[in-house]
């Protein structure tokens, strides 16, 4: 997906895309005081089909490569390095060692397991930031430079993943580890199944 660049016009339009969703998200909250999985969920369902529109996307084109051969074995050491990070994660939040604020806030994370908590957090929100971070924003940048797609795009994330002026190591860690294996495989499945197995790992230790 990121061997064609993306034009200035539909960077543009991406990006006032998703923060008018965001947006009108945010007003709706406010008024009609949905249930706030459900509000996340079908912001996260509407920001991936927009942009699957928006830049002229299949959701097939999606995961249908997720039968390349060999992949998901090349893909062990990304999801080894993906353990490695929650586990610092939990240790990080749950033995209270002074850089824990710079890591991960979960204070606010649910720790009730549920099949909708799942879909939203492990299936939606992955798929759809990774449509933006890695298919807009790392896309955009890459035609310019490896280095500045790389770091803006996971800076970006990062910072999306923020929490009380804190600054998310681990986030940062994944959005870099996304990109590197979108770079590589020039997938977008790639940093999707990264985000994916990241969101379950961290949703399975959160809730043992």
């Amino acid at each position: 997906m990121n061997s064609v660049p993306l034009t200035s016009k539909l960077f543009t339009l991406s990006i006032l895309l998703v923060l008018g969703i965001e947006a009108i998200a945010t007003v709706a909250g406010h008024n009609l005081n949905p249930n706030p999985l459900l509000r996340v969920g079908l912001l996260r369902l509407l920001e991936t089909v927009a942009l699957l529109w928006l830049l002229g996307v299949h959701i097939s084109e999606v995961f249908t490569t997720v039968t390349k051969p060999g992949l998901l074995k090349e893909m062990r050491p990304v999801f080894a390095i993906c353990l490695f990070m929650v586990i610092i994660t939990f240790l990080f939040n749950h033995l209270e060692f002074e850089l824990s604020p710079f890591i991960i806030r979960t204070d606010n994370t649910p720790k009730t397991f549920s099949a909708g908590l799942f879909v939203v957090s492990c299936l939606l929100s992955p798929l759809a930031e990774e449509l933006f971070f890695r298919g807009v924003v790392y896309r955009f940048f890459r035609q310019y430079s490896f280095l500045a797609a790389l770091v803006i795009s996971s800076l970006l994330f990062a910072s999306f993943h923020s929490a009380d002026w804190t600054f998310p190591l681990v986030p940062l860690a994944g959005g870099v580890l996304a990109a590197l294996v979108y770079e590589r495989d020039n997938l977008l499945v790639s940093p999707v199944l990264v985000h994916m197995t990241g969101n379950i790992l961290l949703l399975f230790v959160l809730n043992s």
